[in-house]
């Protein structure tokens, strides 16, 4: 029932996002070292710091094509590290170490049961020199 209605949301998909002028203005461009994933976030979480809030709008309609995350190892990769990097980003160095650790043992324990993507979370995790810089192509 809550997505039959317009009203103020927590967060948006970049994909289907649309910034006011005024909004871009005051809060500034997106973090694009966020690289695809996490941008969106990054951004609303600034935006909020700003005073300004998301609205869900039902009769918004976007197709997105994409949205690979759950099957394409360095996809689900460059996910993980992103939400680690953007809590760090807003969090102290107790906090951001918990937050880690804890998501480096979700993602373990994902790749012990045989998910590719995890274990190229794990990867990404613990050795930043194979993280994804560029998307390819």
């Amino acid at each position: 029932g809550r997505y039959e209605r317009p009203g103020p949301a927590d967060w948006a998909t970049g994909a289907a996002m649309l910034i006011s002028a005024a909004a871009l203005t005051e809060v500034g461009p997106w973090d694009e070292s966020f690289l695809l994933y996490s941008e969106e976030t990054e951004y609303a979480l600034r935006a909020a710091d700003e005073g300004w809030s998301l609205w869900y709008e039902p009769a918004a309609v976007v197709e997105h094509i994409g949205g690979e995350a759950k099957t394409s190892p360095m996809l689900a990769a460059l996910l993980t590290v992103n939400r680690v990097r953007l809590f760090r980003q807003r969090r102290g160095r107790i906090a951001s170490a918990g937050f880690y650790l804890a998501v480096l043992l979700g993602e373990a324990m994902r790749a012990a049961a045989g998910r590719r993507t995890a274990r190229a979370s794990v990867v990404a995790l613990l050795r930043p020199s194979r993280r994804l810089r560029t998307l390819p192509g």
